[in-house]
């Protein structure tokens, strides 16, 4: 695998004992997803098998605990 790192964030506010409001947005740096096979006739060569692109995403909502 390629070196991968994300940026993530999660906040949520407690405004009672059993509620809460959240948010979340999830790969906020828009970091690409790479797989690729060393080696083969050409000594510390790279070649990708694997690129997957996922784009960011956000979750909002209300949550309840028992």
């Amino acid at each position: 695998m390629d070196d991968f790192a994300q940026l993530d964030l999660t906040a949520s506010y407690r405004f009672s004992k059993n509620w809460e409001v959240f948010a979340e947005v999830l790969n906020m740096t828009d970091e690409p997803f790479r797989v690729y096979q060393t080696g083969g006739s050409v000594p510390n060569s790279k070649r990708f098998v694997q690129v997957e692109e996922y784009d960011w995403s956000a979750n909002f909502g209300v949550r309840w605990k028992l």
